[in-house]
């Protein structure tokens, strides 16, 4: 908890950083910081090598701690986060301990897609092109939309097909 601790006392003082959130659920930040793949991302040490005379996380990963801590808590309103419940710390664990994933996630701002990320070429058409049928299922059973739209939709689908499907082509 010292660790955890300083972390929150570094990210306040070195980098002007609101940690009031993460305070308020310190349990979480800890529960989080217990997580190999979340201590890697932002360059903490582990507790027993925590020097009390320097701050633990290294000047390189203060990007790293922000996204953390947006993710998790989220920015002063509470916006950004991608954590709706701590029991996702494993997921968002694996996705930071892989570059890509947490490139995923940067720029998605989804812990879906970003664990979706992790798996193979394969697997990621099947769960994401299962993802769109049961969205459209749910059009098609609720909403009436209007033809230009749809017919928009279905122009821009063309379009993304085509393309995975000439990029298939090219690999086989």
């Amino acid at each position: 908890m010292y660790r955890d601790h300083e972390i929150l006392q570094q990210a306040d003082e070195m980098w002007k950083i609101d940690t009031s959130r993460a305070r308020a659920a310190f349990g979480v930040f800890t529960n989080a910081l217990g997580r190999r793949g979340i201590q890697s991302f932002i360059g903490a040490p582990q507790p027993r090598h925590v020097k009390t005379t320097e701050y633990p996380i290294p000047d390189d990963r203060q990007q790293n701690l922000r996204d953390l801590l947006r993710w998790v808590f989220g920015n002063s309103r509470g916006e950004g986060r991608v954590i709706t419940d701590s029991r996702q710390l494993g997921d968002l664990s694996k996705v930071l301990a892989k570059p890509s994933a947490a490139d995923t996630l940067r720029k998605t701002g989804s812990l879906v897609d970003a664990v979706d990320s992790l798996a193979d070429a394969h697997e990621q058409f099947s769960r994401s092109s299962a993802r769109v049928l049961r969205e459209l299922e749910k059009i098609l059973d609720g909403n009436k939309v209007g033809k230009g739209r749809v017919d928009e939709f279905l122009a821009k689908v063309r379009r993304i097909l085509e393309e995975i499907a000439a990029s298939t082509e090219t690999e086989a």
